[in-house]
């Protein structure tokens, strides 16, 4: 395998890994967010960052912000794999 395969498979994997995220953040916000209420880091992230407790950090409001940034996420993730599928077939 030569370095354009590596590249090609680096490239898959973090696109495939980022769109999965997005979908997550996007359908299933109180996953995430449940997540980081049992983490310790992410509660001290967001104690220290955004001065919230465990308790904000699942509410109403943020399910909605992170639903939102899902949901941007995803359809740059779309565009992104429109974008290099299109350009697979124009070179085929």
């Amino acid at each position: 395998m030569n370095e354009s395969t590596y590249r090609a498979i680096f490239g898959f994997v973090v696109i495939a890994y980022g769109a999965a995220i997005s979908a997550i953040m996007a359908f299933r916000p109180e996953r995430i967010l449940a997540f980081y209420c049992r983490s310790r880091a992410w509660r001290w992230w967001y104690k220290f960052c955004f001065n919230m407790s465990a308790e904000d950090i699942v509410s109403a409001k943020m399910v909605r912000r992170t639903r939102i940034q899902g949901a941007t996420a995803l359809a740059f993730f779309t565009a992104i794999i429109f974008a290099a599928l299109f350009q697979l077939g124009s070179h085929g």
